[in-house]
């Protein structure tokens, strides 16, 4: 005998029962035999197993905004009898399930699925997490590279999974470049004012090197944070270019033209690729820049910090506080221990990292322009270039 109150609720959800009497029941029911009767149970549609999750780690790129979580599964799930597929942003189903919208395009975080029986609002048990995480584009493998006369330099890339992006930061007139054998473009990519015939690149506004203000291009500077031009060479055959108008100057856009196209090309995703950077010799023929792999990295990660004890003991320490016996050699592991409890550490201002004439490898300074803590590292031993980089919260284990 089941009694049930489907709906809490404190008034006018209740039921009386009066003048009951319990007898010993003297026959099974019909179709039954034993020494036992089970007891009626209410029934749930949603079963007793998990929906089997194949895929725990789902991962999107820009510009896609999410992941569709029906990836988690090598084959759709068929959900038993009276019961349906749901998801949740928690393992209690607590809240509400997510649309199908959502369950197409989930942001970064961690799901979970279900079977749900909407007649008796009942679940099976939780499936495994599925965890969404966005990926950024990173530079690896950078190699830098400076050919003169009309010399041709070759390097090797790692297999990365998006392709490369080349850095010019001086170049004479014009440049070819051969991804794994292959020619990027049907001709050289030529930049000087005065090749009427065979100057092939310009930028998208319509403006030209050595015209309109814009100097030439062997008059334009770069380095490794402002480069002069940038090539983005992608796995899935497109190419992107920039260029500076002035030295270390913003990039915009170029293109080709005057019968100049892209070719065809491979880039290996699971293999080596090999560069070749040419040029054709006209004059004093240099070129000098670096190359670098892109590599899908996720946007953001943090590791557990080390809490273990002991470690080599700080020998200097730096206090306005009256010194404590056994301080600054108390803290584990450090090189300068700084204490205060009413003051801050200020680190070297500048207006712009720019203005830093001969920077050095770890040098850190806050960019009052930029409004940020900046940090320079060497990225390129070829042509002992570097770039500022804003300091922010990123995976750096890549």
């Amino acid at each position: 005998m089941v009694f049930r109150n489907d709906y809490s609720q404190t008034n006018g959800n209740d039921y009386y029962i009066d003048d009951l009497s319990l007898t010993k029941i003297s026959a099974y029911p019909s179709g039954q035999t034993g020494t036992t009767i089970p007891c009626p149970v209410t029934p749930c549609y949603a079963g007793s197993s998990a929906p089997v999750v194949n895929n725990p780690l789902l991962t999107y790129a820009a510009p896609a905004t999410g992941a569709n979580l029906s990836n988690a599964f090598s084959t759709a799930p068929v959900p038993p009898s009276g019961a349906a597929l749901v998801w949740y942003d928690n393992v209690a189903h607590l809240g509400s399930a997510l649309t199908s919208a959502q369950v197409g395009n989930a942001p970064e975080g961690t799901y979970y699925a279900f079977y749900y029986d909407s007649e008796h609002l009942c679940f099976s048990p939780v499936s495994s997490p599925v965890k969404v995480q966005a990926l950024c584009a990173n530079l690896v493998n950078s190699t830098g590279f400076n050919a003169s006369g009309g010399a041709s330099t070759t390097f090797t890339l790692n297999p990365t999974d998006k392709g490369f992006q080349l850095d010019v930061y001086g170049i004479d007139n014009s440049l070819n470049i051969k991804v794994n054998g292959t020619l990027l473009t049907t001709q050289e990519i030529d930049f000087q004012s005065n090749h009427t015939t065979t100057r092939s690149a310009r930028f998208t506004d319509g403006a030209y090197y050595g015209q309109g203000g814009i100097p030439e291009i062997w008059n334009i500077a770069g380095n490794g944070t402002t480069p002069a031009l940038r090539f983005i060479i992608s796995n899935n055959g497109t190419v992107t270019m920039f260029g500076a108008k002035a030295t270390n100057g913003p990039l915009y856009p170029l293109q080709l033209f005057n019968g100049n196209t892209f070719n065809t090309y491979t880039w290996n995703t699971s293999s080596n690729n090999t560069i070749v950077i040419g040029q054709i010799v006209d004059g004093p023929t240099n070129i000098k820049g670096r190359g670098m792999g892109i590599k899908n990295v996720p946007c953001k990660c943090t590791d557990p910090g080390n809490t273990t004890t002991g470690g080599s003991p700080t020998k200097v320490g730096i206090t306005n506080q009256t010194k404590l016996e056994g301080w600054p050699e108390s803290v584990p592991n450090g090189f300068i221990a700084l204490e205060s409890q009413k003051a801050g550490f200020v680190i070297t201002r500048v207006q712009n990292t720019s203005l830093i004439t001969d920077p050095k490898n770890g040098m850190m300074v806050y960019d009052i322009s930029a409004n940020c803590v900046k940090l320079y590292r060497l990225v390129d031993t070829v042509n002992n270039m570097g770039e500022w980089r804003c300091i922010s919260k990123s995976c750096n284990q890549y």
